[in-house]
């Protein structure tokens, strides 16, 4: 089972919390949404803690939700949308 993250998001409850939740709730993987995780290394995070965190908890990542604004009629902005596509896949 695969809980995806949003549907636990609340106030002050950041992705390291609900992915402990997750874990506690007996899921076998998350899937985090991309201004999930930029908001956890804005804050301070590191990638690096997050994936070791949810490997220590027997997690998996299976996807994360990201909606780059890559299919549209302007150029410019589809350049720009297919750029943050491959940056939230390298994440």
């Amino acid at each position: 089972y695969c809980l995806n993250t949003s549907t636990i998001r609340h106030e002050g409850l950041r992705l390291d919390d609900r992915i402990e939740i997750a874990a506690k709730a007996g899921y076998d993987a998350i899937e985090p949404w991309i201004r999930e995780i930029d908001e956890y290394v804005q804050g301070g995070g590191k990638l690096s803690d997050l994936n070791q965190r949810i490997k220590d908890l027997g997690l998996t990542v299976e996807s994360a939700i990201g909606f780059a604004a890559w299919i549209v009629d302007d150029e410019a902005e589809r350049k720009a949308g297919l750029e943050t596509a491959k940056r939230d896949m390298d994440l």
